[in-house]
């Protein structure tokens, strides 16, 4: 090779690198904004998934503690409510992240 190839070779190395890296920079704030803007899950959401539940409750249960973690809760855990989760098909991974959940959100306002 002579320094030409390889000089052509850097130069093409450098322009995907820099195309890389506006890429980044394009699909950051896009990223950001889907999981700033992702509300804490109502009651609400959580029943009907579990009622509505086309996968089996297994699956169901899986990706709503998933889905817990990552957007917590908004909502008041308590008797009824364990009631209503239980009947509904939650499972105890479930019912142990919205508990631990609905704990560190009311430690957080404190």
């Amino acid at each position: 090779m002579n320094v030409s190839s390889l000089l052509c070779e850097a130069t093409r190395l450098l322009q995907s690198l820099f195309l890389i890296v506006v890429m980044g920079f394009v699909a950051l704030p896009y990223y950001a904004q889907n999981t700033e803007t992702e509300k804490p899950l109502i009651l609400e959401e959580v029943l009907v998934s579990l009622r509505a539940s086309k996968t089996g409750l297994p699956t169901t249960n899986r990706i709503l503690v998933q889905k817990v973690k990552t957007r917590g809760v908004n909502f008041t855990f308590g008797g009824e409510v364990e009631k209503d989760l239980i009947a509904a098909g939650a499972n105890a991974d479930l019912m142990a992240e919205i508990k631990f959940k609905f704990v560190e959100t009311i430690l957080k306002t404190l």
